[in-house]
């Protein structure tokens, strides 16, 4: 007799993801590189907003990396990023990668640190105002609205 075995689903944790979603919209940029002339997020306001959100939703983020290398002072980090529901058991891995520029002995904190920040904002595609589009020849500045066309070609 053969036994019939599930295949795991992610609903619980993809349904808290997509809560968190909906509660953390925007992170406004709080750090400021006078040197490059450019603002960004911090790793503490991210760290605070998704340890609020992950503690009150009852997820965990457990990373892991691997040194892929280091050249000319840029650390290069393989990683794995697991999101677990600690109520349902239920785990999500996603490889990922962490870059860190420091001639130092800090290239790894700072690639790991980076990996990090980088695929939460992602993850929860959060925006904080940046628009690399802006730079793009093939972005259509005059579209402001989903329904029009975004990229020439390309249909929101």
């Amino acid at each position: 007799m053969s036994e019939n075995k599930k295949t795991p689903t992610t609903k619980a944790l993809a349904t808290k993801i997509l809560k968190i979603m909906e509660e953390l919209t925007y992170l406004k940029k709080d750090g400021s590189n006078t040197f490059h002339k450019y603002n960004y997020v911090t790793e503490a306001k991210i760290s605070k907003a998704f340890r609020d959100k992950f503690i009150e939703h009852k997820i965990i983020l457990v990373p892991s990396a691997r040194l892929n290398g280091t050249e000319n002072g840029i650390t290069n980090l393989d990683m794995t990023m697991a999101i677990i529901d600690i109520e349902s058991g239920e785990k999500i891995e996603v490889p990922w990668a962490g870059q860190g520029a420091d001639k130092g002995d800090k290239g790894m904190y700072k690639a790991f640190t980076g990996g990090i920040k980088y695929f939460l904002m992602k993850l929860f595609m959060l925006p904080t105002g940046d628009d690399p589009e802006v730079d793009n020849p093939d972005y259509d500045k005059s579209s402001t609205n989903n329904s029009k066309t975004i990229y020439k070609g390309v249909r929101a």
